[in-house]
């Protein structure tokens, strides 16, 4: 795919570890803090904090928290500074993660990036022509 020169297309890898260490985190934190019948707060165990609130919601908290996590290390590793937020660059790429998502397993996350310097190089020109009206 061709990018203007004011994007950047960035692949991240993201280790087994860290997904599975991402899923752990969301099901202990729920662990902690759910009211699941038949338990005292906070006194569910995994296997019933995964039936009571779902694998779907569940995995999509820990693909929310690798992505939060992902990419501002990768950006900050590149050095690569960018304007607002990633975006993934296929648009159905969420859903496919949280569907196809596995703890344990390595997840490829593939971005779209607005540059910085290219972002202050339009606004230099543009108030450089604005400056030049009368």
């Amino acid at each position: 795919m061709d990018l203007p020169n004011s994007q950047k297309k960035l692949a991240i890898t993201v280790s087994a570890d860290e997904c599975n260490t991402a899923y752990e985190t969301i099901i202990s934190k729920l662990a902690r803090t759910a009211d699941v019948p038949g338990f005292r707060k906070g006194k569910a165990p995994p296997q019933m904090v995964l039936n009571h609130f779902g694998k779907k919601s569940i995995t999509a908290q820990a693909c929310e928290q690798i992505i939060g996590s992902a990419v501002p290390a990768a950006l900050q590793q590149k050095n690569i500074r960018a304007i607002g937020q990633a975006q993934m660059a296929d648009d159905e790429a969420i859903g496919k993660m949280i569907d196809n998502f596995a703890p344990g397993q390595v997840i490829l996350l593939s971005l779209l990036l607005l540059l910085l310097l290219f972002f202050f190089r339009f606004v230099l020109l543009l108030l450089f022509c604005l400056a030049k009206q009368p």
